[in-house]
């Protein structure tokens, strides 16, 4: 499959060369666009690439359609790369040629784009507000499957805000595929909604109604074939997996067909390059291992997940140091500057608070990973090597964890019980799996839970810690 892709753009670019020889016509650059659909996520910097040259040539020839199609798909990649240079500004861009042509999809999807970038920041609020004030134009879409496409749009959009909220995540998937069914079979991008959809409710359902879990399974299985959207397909055959391990231990050979999904899960994960997916599949590699009795291949999986824990976090160490250094540098050289206008002045303040800001994503964003900076504006190693540790005993469940966890956290339990005494012994200790920043898949492989338990209890400690529901309970934890 990889080298599909690989081909494929080698020859997509050789195309967009020879055409760039030349002026390309309004159809020429839609065909060309449409194409992109077919080719995935991780080769971003080529379909980046294919983007500009597309952008420009629509420019030239003063195509509006051609350019705003071009950047919102720019914009797409780098948001879901969480890479966000200029994404405002391609997104400004897109909204003001939406408002020449008066286009709603375009306009309306450009404004589902930045809730999304708002939402990927922690900025709920702002991201909600953008949603809902931009959901109430997409009834002037005049195109029936635009509208249609525009909705199952939205809905991912607020399913993805209310990421911590399953009756919300129930109310807007069942939206959600209600719309994406109604398209007509010819829109390409029918089975990969469908599909991710599907997902959602099987999250939902497993463990609380068995037949409606398996239903949604089934869905996603039928329309696999027809997308080639490697996320969807890792989610599939990772969600198939722990639904047999869950619920069919007592049928002959549930172990091998567990470990035939994650099997398939990890060889995507590879194919996508991505390495906080293997994260989570390699534990789980190593438990059915366990089951089987097959301790070498255990040890495997388990060193391999180390390992890639240990790369996730260097190489986040590294883009963190490098912030740093960077700001040091921009703080020693404005040191040597006398007498600043105030606009050079406001323009530093600027500029600072856009680094902190930085520093603040990047601190929380990756929720399995708590990051410390020390005062002088260096990573306290000692800290790091501890939190890796104790996530390695609450992944394993190993009965030491949490009174390691209290001896490097001893204030931890008592500043909870400050807010609320009535929380029990197992409260604070799933508490300190949050402060860890172990999502819910961790947990719930961790302590044998099903997702819709872990879930659970993470509204109720919500509840019992009036943490407000725009505020990122890891975050908050992160501050006890």
């Amino acid at each position: 499959m990889k080298k599909n892709y690989l081909i494929f753009l080698f020859i997509f670019l050789g195309l967009i060369k020879l055409y760039s020889q030349k002026q390309l016509t309004e159809k020429q650059i839609d065909s060309l666009q449409n194409t992109i659909y077919t080719t995935n996520a991780k080769n971003a910097d080529k379909i980046e690439q294919i983007c500009t040259e597309l952008y420009d040539q629509s420019k030239k020839i003063g195509y509006k359609k051609g350019q705003v199609e071009a950047l919102l798909r720019k914009t797409a990649f780098r948001i879901n790369s969480k890479n966000y240079e200029n994404v405002q500004q391609y997104l400004d861009e897109c909204v003001n040629l939406a408002n020449e042509m008066r286009d709603y999809f375009y306009l309306t999807k450009a404004k589902a784009m930045e809730a999304s970038m708002l939402m990927h920041l922690q900025l709920n609020n702002e991201g909600k507000r953008t949603l809902d004030e931009n959901i109430k134009l997409i009834p002037k879409i005049k195109d029936k499957n635009k509208r249609l496409f525009m909705e199952t749009y939205y809905y991912a959009r607020y399913i993805q805000l209310y990421s911590d909220y399953n009756d919300s995540i129930l109310h807007y998937s069942k939206k959600r595929l209600k719309a994406a069914l109604s398209l007509p079979d010819s829109d390409i991008e029918k089975p990969r909604i469908i599909v991710s959809t599907a997902g959602y409710l099987t999250h939902y359902y497993n463990g609380e109604n068995i037949q409606k879990a398996e239903y949604y399974l089934d869905v996603q299985k039928k329309y696999l074939h027809k997308t080639d959207n490697l996320f969807d397909l890792i989610n599939y055959h990772k969600r198939k997996a722990d639904f047999i391990y869950d619920h069919h231990k007592n049928e002959k050979g549930y172990l091998d067909s567990t470990l035939f999904h994650l099997k398939k899960a990890e060889l995507y994960a590879k194919i996508y390059n991505d390495p906080e997916f293997l994260e989570l599949i390699y534990p789980e590699i190593a438990h059915i291992y366990a089951d089987k009795k097959e301790m070498e291949k255990e040890a495997s999986y388990l060193k391999k997940h180390i390992n890639i824990t240990d790369s996730i976090i260097k190489n986040d160490n590294k883009t963190i140091n490098d912030i740093i250094d960077k700001k040091n540098a921009k703080q020693s050289l404005n040191k040597d500057k006398k007498g600043l206008s105030q606009n050079q002045w406001t323009y530093f303040i600027f500029l600072l608070f856009l680094i902190v800001l930085i520093l603040f994503i990047l601190h929380i964003l990756n929720k399995k990973k708590q990051k410390i900076i020390a005062p002088n504006g260096v990573l306290d190693n000692n800290v790091l090597n501890e939190d890796m540790r104790l996530k390695k005993l609450a992944l394993e469940n190993n009965i030491a964890f949490f009174s390691s966890f209290l001896e490097v956290y001893p204030n931890f339990g008592k500043n909870l019980l400050k807010i609320n005494s009535t929380f029990t012994h197992s409260e604070i200790e799933f508490c300190a799996l949050l402060r860890l920043g172990l999502n819910s898949l961790q947990i719930s492989s961790a302590k044998k839970m099903t997702i819709r338990a872990v879930d659970s209890k993470k509204y109720r400690i919500r509840k019992k810690l009036n943490v407000p529901s725009d505020e990122n309970l890891y975050v908050w934890m992160s501050k006890i």
